[in-house]
This record gives C-alpha cells, sequence and structure tokens, in this order.
C-alpha cells in the first residue's frame, strides 16, 4: 500500500503522514515550505551602440543570436558530407575527425565561398496552429507551421551573429549556394529582450574544447585590415562589431565578400550571390508586412507547375496518375495531387493489387509508398534538363 512517510534518518523510524485507502496510493508527494524571494533578472536593454542602425525588426523586444560555428564535429555526423547534396562539389574539409574550419575561412585553401558548405542562416518563427487544423492539413512534415523571417550569411569560419524578435520560438536552418536548406536545428529557441545567446557550435561535441576556438578565433587569414579580428572574435563577432546593420535580418539570400584582401590571397574576391524572387512570374510570396515569409503551397509552388512554357507546362507532361501527377486536383486528403504525388507517392501494390500496410516503427497503420521525393524530383530533373 503507498502512502507518504517520512523518514527519521537518525533513527531510521518512518511516520505515517498520508496513508491511502484500499484500491488507491498516494504518490509524489511535494513538501511546501517558505524560502526567501530569489534574485529577479529584469528585461535588458540593447546596447546603445545598435540604436541607431537599419534593422528589419524594432530596436525594442529584440535579442541576439550568436553562434561560433555551424559545422558540426559530434559522433552522429550530422554536419557531415552526408547531410550534402552528392555531386554538387561541395565538402567538408575534416582534421583529426572535427570540422577543419581553419582550411574553411583560409581564402588561400579554400579558394571560393561555392566551396564552403553553409552559406546562408534561415530564421523561421514558429506559427501556432489555428483551432479546427489538422496536422495532416499542413503538411507531409515533421515541423509545425513556420514563418520565414529573414536570412543572414554564414561567416567563412562558420559563425553567424543576428538580432531576432525576443519572446518568440526560433528556428535555425544553414542553407547551401543554392538556397536548399540541411540540417534544421530541431528545438525551440527564444531570447529575452535585450539577451544575447551564444554557443560554441551547431552540435558541437560534449566533450573537448569548442571547434571555434583559438588559435582560430580571432585569427582571420587573408582579410582586409579594415576588418581586423579583436582577440577571441568569430568573424561574425568581428563584423558585426564594425558593422552593426550586419546584425539585421535579410528578406532574401544576399552574399557579399567584405572578407577577402588579394593582396594576401592571391586572388581576387568572391562575386556577390543574390537568390530573391526577381523575375518570378507566379505569385510571389510578401518580404514585408504581417505575410512576409509566407509560402503556402496552392498559392505559390503549384503555379510552377501549371505555368506556359516553351514547349508546355510541367503539368501537361506529368499527369499521368501511374508515373507522377502534377495536377491542380484536390485529392481525398484535402491536398493537392501534385503535393500528394512529391511528398507521399502512390501506393505500393501487393500481386492482389491491395495497397501494402506498413506498420514497422509508427504508431498506426500506413499505406507504403514509393521513394515519392526522388522519383518526383528525378522527373522534374528529366524534363526540365
Amino acid at each position: 500500500m503507498y502512502g507518504v512517510y517520512m523518514l527519521n534518518l537518525v533513527d531510521r523510524t518512518m511516520r505515517p503522514v498520508v496513508t491511502a485507502p484500499p484500491g488507491y496510493a498516494v504518490l509524489d508527494p511535494v513538501a511546501i515550505q517558505a524560502r526567501p524571494l530569489p534574485n529577479v533578472i529584469g528585461d535588458k536593454s540593447l546596447d546603445t551602440a545598435l540604436a541607431s542602425k537599419t534593422s528589419s525588426v524594432s530596436t525594442t523586444g529584440v535579442g541576439i543570436l550568436n553562434v561560433k560555428s555551424v559545422y558540426d564535429t559530434d559522433s552522429q555526423g550530422r554536419m557531415g558530407n552526408a547531410v550534402l547534396v552528392p555531386g554538387i562539389g561541395e565538402s567538408i574539409p575534416m582534421l583529426s575527425g572535427v570540422a577543419d574550419i581553419a582550411r574553411l575561412k583560409d581564402p588561400a585553401l579554400t579558394t571560393s565561398a561555392a566551396q564552403r558548405p553553409a552559406r546562408f542562416i534561415r530564421i523561421t518563427k514558429a506559427v501556432p496552429t489555428q483551432s479546427g487544423i489538422s496536422r495532416e492539413a499542413i503538411g507531409e512534415t515533421e515541423f509545425e507551421m513556420q514563418q520565414i523571417l529573414g536570412y543572414t550569411e554564414v561567416e567563412p569560419d562558420g559563425s553567424f551573429k543576428i538580432e531576432v524578435p525576443a519572446d518568440v520560438p526560433i528556428a535555425i536552418t544553414a542553407i547551401d549556394k543554392d538556397g536548399r536548406g540541411f540540417t534544421p536545428h530541431t528545438n525551440w529557441i527564444q531570447v529575452r529582450p535585450g539577451e544575447t545567446r551564444t554557443c560554441n557550435g551547431c552540435h558541437s561535441p560534449r566533450r573537448g574544447n569548442a571547434i571555434n576556438a583559438a588559435p582560430i578565433a580571432g585569427n582571420h587569414p587573408n582579410t582586409l585590415p579594415a576588418m581586423a579580428a579583436e582577440s577571441g572574435e568569430s568573424m561574425a563577432e568581428t563584423r558585426t562589431r564594425i558593422n552593426a546593420a550586419a546584425l539585421a535580418l535579410k528578406p532574401h539570400l544576399e552574399y557579399t565578400d567584405v572578407w577577402t584582401n588579394p593582396a594576401t590571397a592571391g586572388r581576387a574576391a568572391d562575386a556577390p550571390l543574390t537568390i530573391d524572387y526577381a523575375g518570378l512570374t507566379t505569385a510571389v510570396p510578401a518580404t514585408t508586412g504581417v505575410n512576409r515569409g509566407v509560402i503556402d503551397y496552392p498559392t505559390h509552388i503549384q503555379p510552377l507547375w501549371t505555368k506556359a512554357r516553351t514547349g508546355g507546362s510541367c503539368e501537361s507532361c506529368h499527369s499521368d496518375p501511374a508515373a507522377l501527377d502534377l495536377s491542380n486536383t484536390t485529392t481525398g486528403t484535402g491536398r493537392l495531387q501534385s503535393y500528394d504525388e512529391l511528398l507521399i507517392g502512390d501506393p505500393v501494390l501487393t500481386e492482389l493489387y491491395a495497397a501494402a500496410l506498413d506498420i514497422a516503427g509508427r504508431r498506426s497503420c500506413a499505406i507504403d509508398g514509393e521513394q515519392a521525393f526522388l522519383a518526383g524530383a528525378r522527373a522534374l530533373a528529366e524534363s526540365l534538363s
């Protein structure tokens, strides 16, 4: 019979405090006693040096994320070459089992910014699911609804430092040179007003030193004299100290090489890179206002498949229900046919033409589908090549 008893440590006796009646158990007691009020840490104010900068958000109600390096060195290899798309020429140089950041950030060794896997960071915020909307309506994803707040550059040493809204659940994703996200941070992060949250690295090792520490930090090789580092600084810390406007989120993926010193690096600075919505003739996602960074599949993606092009639209060739179907029709799930084709695929049928069920590792039965994304992407690549 489970109840609550008080143990006397001196004579090893127990005194019953609450005993349970037959058929019940009393568990998990909580001791309550008076104690002094703990110190209260009030909201901080942003440094006055930031008050006059040009920012994408108000200078009140914001904080700063300061990440020393996005390159992973833990045993899981989350930021190893396995996360990169094969055949695009990118790799993460390794040294004694950890990311060789010194090689990545040295323009004499990494001779082009395009060789660096992580080029940008995408910052999104959580969007609460409205009442009456199911997870199925959100889509085939393990994530909740999100809204893109903006982007920032990943510096040559893998660091970034950015201003974000305070008291808002924030998600972080590393972006490559083609705008593709990989290795998203799978936990929400928040900052308090005026707070700076700093970490040594995304998925940095639990043991040993930080992967971007001395002598790497504070030593930026082949860089312009105007970008001279102070002791222990990452490149992002140096850049935002010299130019506070670099803390602001950008609505597009924009890269400018502010580091390379041609005289010492022996090469010209990298060409600027911009990935934006310029030239898009279908619906353009908003980059300002309340709908900023909202990308909706029926509004922004489906029109890409149905747009008339030379030789016909994507949908005109890919409309076979037995293969890849990009048609603008609604399925039984309430989503568009093209979405289900690309994200789920066609059911795998048995010899009796019944849908095969996959229950391994699932909480409920599910139709076993083909590798939809790979099949769909391959078909699209063939049609556009």
